[in-house]
């Protein structure tokens, strides 16, 4: 995969509705073998695509795949992980304790975040041979904080190494003083598993860091009113704040009238070129249409100029 393309903005603003159009538009003309996918548990992706779509790709044009990620599954696999882990390193824990335990972390802040984290990353491993992977992302809450989980987890892993290292010279210290103390475990950050089990996963935060920060193009989608702009203006501050720029921003459902709300986005995303997607009532949007084809164009000259 050489980008992700990501979908940010307001529930109901027609998130699914660009991304789709985006998507099939570069592979219709666009000249390139894409992969559209669905991270929101209430799933719209397959409604416009015409099809029914699974947690593996399904063709849906010669170039175009599609599938949607069953957050629940993922949330599952994220804890059975967790689970295996726990149990390995702690042996002395009783089934019955860590069963209490991951009934109550299944609902637990920031479960469902690294659920999708490791969904996406799995997804950009996997499928290295398309040319783009266009996500459609969950409401704003949750997708910012999926993006900003990378870049605060450094800090907390870091914490965290810290302190493994120092209980592991407190081991050194003990058998140093008394080469007979009943000290169980590893002594050195070496040879210690939990210590390893912390750097994997610095590992694959930072790769998750540099997707967002380097392969990634953010569209930003929204409408003519008072509460899409005033979201999507906080989300421009949130992104800012972890600096990943909006590449392109899109006015969706623009009508004939709207020329103050025109004048209004431009304003408000003064140095972000504006797509404007003239409303219409019909629930697709058809790669062939040419707001698309701008859409399609400038999303595109972004990608190329990030890449050269």
């Amino acid at each position: 995969m050489k980008q992700a393309v990501f979908f940010l903005g307001k529930g109901g603003v027609g998130k699914t509705t660009t991304a789709s159009a985006f998507a099939a538009g570069c592979a219709t003309w666009g000249g390139m073998d894409v992969l559209a996918v669905s991270l929101d548990p209430a799933h719209n992706l397959g409604d416009v695509l015409g099809t029914s779509l699974r947690e593996n790709p399904s063709k849906v044009g010669e170039h175009l795949s599609a599938m949607e990620i069953d957050v629940g599954k993922w949330i599952a696999r994220y804890l059975a992980s967790l689970r295996k882990e726990l149990s390995s390193t702690y042996a002395y824990t009783s089934v019955a304790s860590l069963d209490s335990y991951f009934s109550l972390l299944r609902y637990s802040p920031g479960t469902e975040e690294y659920a999708l984290l490791w969904a996406i990353e799995e997804i950009v491993s996997r499928h290295q041979a398309y040319d783009l992977v266009v996500f459609d992302t969950p409401p704003t809450a949750l997708t910012l904080r999926f993006l900003a989980l990378p870049f605060l987890s450094e800090k907390w892993l870091e914490g965290l190494k810290g302190l493994r290292k120092a209980i592991l010279e407190r081991r050194q210290t003990v058998l140093r003083l008394d080469p007979e103390a009943p000290v169980r475990g590893a002594r050195r950050p070496e040879e210690d598993q939990l210590y390893h089990r912390l750097l994997g996963l610095q590992r694959r935060l930072a790769s998750l860091r540099e997707l967002f920060l380097a392969r990634s193009t953010v569209v930003l989608v929204v409408n003519p009113d008072e509460l899409s702009l005033r979201e999507s203006i906080r989300i421009r501050e949130e992104l800012a704040g972890l600096r990943i720029p909006i590449a392109v921003v899109c006015h969706n459902k623009a009508r004939e009238a709207d020329g103050v709300w025109e004048r209004k986005i431009k304003s408000t995303f003064r140095s972000i070129p504006v797509v404007r997607i003239p409303f219409t009532e019909d629930e697709t949007l058809h790669p062939d249409r040419l707001p698309v084809r701008e859409l399609v164009d400038r999303i595109i000259d972004h990608v190329r100029k990030e890449q050269s």
